[in-house]
């Protein structure tokens, strides 16, 4: 396992509420779905597994093993998950499971972000620089690999709600970084910007409760979005994720 000061600090903080779990540490290549990730995360009740993408940076993988931690940490603080609704999933084609899963992972990690990404920069002392500097490269990746072509309306529309989602994300990063993808976004794709940008004003992460409110006012506001697009039959994906609040609270 990474053994940094850092590293050794957000385990101090995850111990705290007597989570004595192993950590255990392995290769991000293992999970052939994540391959591209930067880190994830996965519990069971006697481990945590932290899988950190070895290709970058020693500097990179610890800032990720601290991201990961703290994400666990705030489950223990109370702030929200979101689950799969098991009966609405029954609605969605097996094939199409996977999406779900995806789904899920990223509205859970844009909820609690704000928090995680300003504890980074203020509780630690590694290179944030070159850690959100990644973020944007793996973002401008996204944008690249998302340019237009031929698409049916359906699948568009869904591919905006998951820009709106993931461009929340960037109103939390350092100023210069915040910036620079959201001027990016702007330019490639104006009209999920703007609806990013008018959810953004309407959200607070403060507190777990307020993270709560708008966790259910994001998923509403996708919800919305499609409608208003004449895609209402993707929502089918939104409405199988419920939000929920932690068992601590």
């Amino acid at each position: 396992m990474l053994d940094t000061s850092n590293t050794k600090k957000v385990i101090d903080m995850l111990r705290r509420y007597s989570d004595n779990r192993e950590i255990i540490v392995d290769n991000i290549n293992k999970l052939d779905k994540y391959t591209t990730y930067l880190g994830v995360c996965t519990q069971t009740p006697e481990n945590i597994y932290v899988y950190i993408n070895y290709s970058y940076s020693e500097n990179i993988q610890e800032a990720c093993f601290v991201h990961e931690i703290l994400h666990i940490i705030l489950d223990h603080e109370g702030y929200p998950n979101i689950a799969i609704n098991n009966l609405k999933m029954r609605n969605i084609k097996p094939e199409f499971h996977n999406t779900l899963h995806y789904l899920r992972y990223n509205f859970a990690s844009v909820i609690t972000h704000p928090i995680v990404f300003s504890r980074e920069i203020n509780l630690f002392d590694f290179n944030i620089d070159e850690y959100f500097e990644i973020q944007v490269e793996k973002k401008v990746e996204r944008f690249n690999k998302r340019k237009p072509k031929k698409r049916s309306l359906i699948n568009e529309i869904f591919l905006n709600q998951q820009d709106i989602l993931v461009g929340l994300d960037y109103f939390s990063y350092p100023t210069q970084y915040k910036d620079k993808i959201i001027k990016i976004f702007k330019e490639q794709y104006p009209g999920p910007h703007k609806s990013c940008l008018s959810l953004y004003k309407k959200l607070e992460f403060t507190t777990p409760n307020e993270c709560y409110i708008s966790a259910n006012k994001i998923k509403k506001h996708l919800i919305k979005y499609a409608k208003r697009k004449g895609a209402n039959k993707i929502n089918i994906f939104w409405d199988a994720l419920d939000i929920v609040k932690s068992v601590t609270t």
